[in-house]
């Protein structure tokens, strides 16, 4: 009975120690499994994450610009294009008006504003403005506030590209301006008939 006392503290604490080590044991293992290589084990529930690139599809096209949306030259501008005869000159009105709430900011490649074409009854080129131009190579931001309008304009004289004076006949003058919008390439464009006599 007495050696049975004696082993009692002896047995207890065997067991308090196996106990201990079994759950250290465990702890360990559990830390294995969930740390391979460093990394810990997660599922991914979101296919998202496994790509840089968005799932869906409608999510790509509208996150094309540095704001993630499209810009709809519609929404935001109104334009008009006016030709008036001046004797020998062809004045050549060409305006846009900020029709958004929001002020903006055109970013322009170059020196170059605008440009227009002449074009013959079957669409052929007649004259490009800036066949004959040279630009400054400098990238200009033109700020444009909220309701405002810039206007453009150029006097015609009827020459062609190679100098001479276009045919009589019936033309399209077609006038466009290019810019961007954070990164969207924008162009403007409007069209009038042309009689030339």
């Amino acid at each position: 009975m007495i050696k049975k006392m004696k082993l009692k503290p002896v047995y207890t604490m065997m067991l308090v120690l196996v106990f201990v080590f079994a759950l250290t044991a465990c702890g360990t293992a559990k830390d294995t499994a969930t740390t391979e290589n460093n990394t810990p084990d997660m599922t991914i529930e979101d296919p998202n994450l496994l790509t840089s690139e968005p799932v869906d599809e409608e999510t790509t096209e509208e996150d094309t610009t540095a704001g993630g949306i499209m810009i709809n030259p519609e929404e935001l501008f109104e334009s008009k294009l006016t030709l008036t005869e001046d004797g020998e000159i062809l004045k050549i009105n060409f305006e846009f008006t900020n029709i958004g709430s929001e002020d903006l900011s055109l970013t322009y490649m170059s020196g170059q504003r605008f440009d227009y074409q002449i074009l013959d009854a079957s669409g052929e080129t007649v004259l490009t403005w800036s066949a004959n131009k040279s630009f400054i190579e400098m990238i200009s931001e033109v700020p444009m506030a909220a309701g405002e309008t810039i206007t453009y304009t150029d006097d015609f004289d009827y020459s062609d590209m190679m100098g001479g004076k276009i045919p009589a006949g019936n033309y399209t003058l077609k006038f466009f301006t290019s810019f961007s919008i954070d990164e969207q390439l924008i162009t403007l464009e409007a069209a009038e008939a042309l009689t030339v006599k």
